[in-house]
């Protein structure tokens, strides 16, 4: 990063804690990025950074939200499949 000579990531929608890779960059260089925070601009909140970790969804929640679809797809397949030799056999 010490190689660019301009940086401007505004208004990109990006949160978390910055890299201390950018404490010489302006502050103007992060505007409009209401969830960003660290060195060159103000300090993480803690209770921001609950709050934020709170509302998104766990690495376990998606586990378990993947296997429970994949079973589902697994049942389907299996259902159609028998459903479609029932129809085959009747016919």
């Amino acid at each position: 990063m010490s190689s660019l000579g301009v940086l401007d990531l505004s208004y990109n929608n990006l949160q978390e804690k910055l890299d201390r890779k950018f404490p010489h960059w302006p502050d103007e260089a992060f505007e409009g990025n209401q969830q960003l925070c660290g060195s060159p601009l103000d300090h993480c909140n803690s209770d921001d950074a609950s709050s934020r970790d709170q509302s998104g969804l766990t690495a376990s929640s998606v586990v378990v939200i993947s296997a429970i679809s994949t079973l589902a797809t697994v049942a389907l397949f299996i259902l159609a499949f028998k459903a479609f030799f029932r129809y085959e056999h009747n016919v």
